[in-house]
C-alpha cells in the first residue's frame, strides 16, 4: 500500500508507469456494540475501523490489468486487539468506451486480514486508447464496438466478533463482459466467444440503415 498521485492511497498496489492511481477512498467505518441491560439499548461502544478501499486507475500505457480476487491485505493490531480491519479484493471493473481512455476500479471489503479461501486471479490485456476493446476477445461481433467493461466479481462472506470481522471467504466468482455496438443491416450481432455465454440475446434498435446492440456475457471463475 503506497500513496499514490495527489497524496491518494495505492491500497492495492496496482499503480504504475502504465496505471495512474486517479483517486482512491479508505471506506472507513467503525464496529459499534449496542449494549443493553434492561432490555433497550443502554450504551454503544465504538469498535475498530472497519476499512473498505476503492481504488480507480487510469491506463496511460498498454498494460496486462491483473488481480486476484480473495487477496487480502492485513489488518492493524493493538495488544492482541483489532484496531483496523483488513481487506480484500471482491471486485475489478475495467470500462473501455470511444473517446475515453480505459478506467479501471478495484473494490475491497473488510475482513480480518488474510487472503480467502477461494481465489480467483483475473488477467487482462488493455491498450492505452480512447477506444472501445474487445476484452479478453469476449465478443465476435461485425460492425464497431462503442462500450465494452468487464466486471470480475464475487460475493464475500465475513463472519465478526466483537464487531470486527475473524473469519471470511468469497464465493460465486463470475467474469462478466457487456456494452454495446453497432452495425449495418445484415451484419452479424455481437455474440460471445466460446469461454462466455449469453445472458440473453443481444436486444437492438434499428435506424437508418444500422443497428445498435447491448450485449452482455458471462462466464464462471
Amino acid at each position: 500500500m503506497s500513496a499514490g498521485f495527489n497524496s491518494f492511497t495505492d491500497f492495492f498496489g496496482m499503480a504504475s508507469a502504465s496505471l495512474k492511481l486517479l483517486h482512491s477512498d479508505a471506506g472507513e467505518t467503525h464496529g459499534n456494540t449496542e449494549v443493553s441491560h434492561t432490555g433497550g439499548i443502554d450504551a454503544r461502544h465504538t469498535g475498530g475501523i472497519l476499512v473498505n478501499p476503492v481504488c480507480k486507475y487510469m491506463v496511460v500505457g498498454d498494460t496486462t490489468v491483473s488481480a486476484t480476487l480473495g487477496a487480502a491485505w492485513a489488518a492493524t493490531m493493538s495488544g492482541g486487539v483489532m484496531t483496523k480491519s483488513g481487506y480484500m479484493i471482491t471486485r475489478l471493473a475495467i470500462d473501455t468506451r470511444c473517446k475515453s481512455f480505459p478506467v479501471v476500479t478495484v473494490v475491497g471489503v473488510a475482513n480480518e486480514g488474510a487472503d480467502a479461501i477461494n481465489k480467483w486471479t483475473v488477467s487482462v490485456a488493455v491498450k492505452s486508447r480512447a477506444c472501445a476493446q474487445n476484452l479478453m476477445g469476449a465478443i465476435s461481433y461485425g460492425g464497431s464496438l462503442d462500450a465494452v467493461s468487464l466486471v470480475a466479481s464475487a460475493e464475500p462472506v465475513v463472519i465478526y466478533q466483537d464487531n470486527m470481522p475473524c473469519a471470511s471467504d468469497i464465493v460465486h466468482g463470475a467474469l462478466d463482459v457487456g456494452g454495446q455496438c453497432h452495425a449495418l443491416l445484415g451484419e452479424a450481432a455481437p455474440s460471445p466467444t466460446s469461454q462466455f455465454f449469453s445472458l440473453g440475446a443481444p436486444a437492438s434498435c434499428e435506424s437508418c440503415g444500422h443497428k445498435t446492440y447491448s450485449f452482455n456475457f458471462r462466464r464462471a471463475l
